[in-house]
């Protein structure tokens, strides 16, 4: 609900979830029911446990397939091109450049 009144087609974009600590007893006897809350997204759950890996790279493999398979799509250009200064023309001519800084120069 929330992505759809966000907008910018965010809910229409595929969806990992990742659940993390399962190394934790607490997590691990909560498990099913944690999973079970998202069912109604139906979705692959990915329990995971960052401290001992459990999981990581059967996540890392899914999340590579899934950018491969969704590639980023630019949904806008920029209407003014971006200008990119060299010293020649740099707009203000009081600055200096000296051990890869830019420094103002001291009139």
């Amino acid at each position: 609900k929330e992505l759809k009144e966000y907008g910018r087609g965010l809910s229409s974009k595929p969806v990992i979830v990742a659940i993390n600590k399962v190394d934790l007893t607490e997590t691990k006897q909560n498990i099913d029911k944690i999973i079970s809350e998202f069912s109604y997204i139906n979705v692959k759950i990915y329990p995971i446990s960052a401290a001992t890996g459990e999981g990581i790279e059967e996540l890392m493999i899914d999340v590579m397939k899934l950018l491969e398979d969704n590639p980023k799509i630019i949904e806008f250009e920029p209407k003014i091109p971006t200008k990119i200064f060299t010293i020649q023309n740099l707009p203000n001519k009081n600055i200096v450049f000296k051990d890869r800084a830019v420094l103002e120069k001291k009139q």
